[in-house]
């Protein structure tokens, strides 16, 4: 959205923006591209509070104190940055990208996000193979050069 751009244009909003990045990540499909709820996310949602409702009754608030902080100090990592150069959209028409570059070896292949996408069965060792084995598919889509 264009918004974001303009918006999140100062250091403090860009560390802010990622600080809750896999929040917004989670809640954006929700704005730009809403789907009609199926059963299966009323199944989903009912084990998430449950869940939550078992973690406030067996450890108490802490245990979501704890959780929050981790998500926005783990989307803080320098590899985290994963998150905005797989799903930002930066050309029309392309809403997932691949990185190929070196990180891959310190981030199980987390790069290879087209490929994980089209065949999300293929265990992450095997992700460059699919690459090499039908580059038809993926040496003309947009990538990135790092994160």
């Amino acid at each position: 959205m264009a918004w974001e751009g303009r918006f999140f244009s100062t250091p403090f909003r860009k560390a802010m923006y990622l600080a809750g990045i896999l929040f917004s990540y989670t809640l954006r499909p929700l704005f730009v591209r809403p789907k009609e709820p199926t059963l299966w996310h009323l199944v989903n949602w009912a084990c998430v509070i449950a869940t939550h409702v078992f973690m406030y009754q067996t450890f108490g608030s802490g245990v979501f104190k704890y959780c929050i902080a981790s998500v926005l100090i783990s989307a803080l990592n320098p590899c985290a940055g994963h998150f905005l150069a797989e799903h930002m959209v930066f050309y029309d028409d392309y809403e997932t990208y691949s990185y190929y570059g070196w990180l891959n070896i310190f981030c199980w292949n987390v790069g290879y996000h087209n490929e994980h996408h089209d065949f999300p069965g293929v265990p992450w060792s095997k992700l460059p193979q699919l690459r090499i084995i039908a580059p038809e598919f993926y040496d003309n889509l947009p990538c990135h050069d790092s994160w």
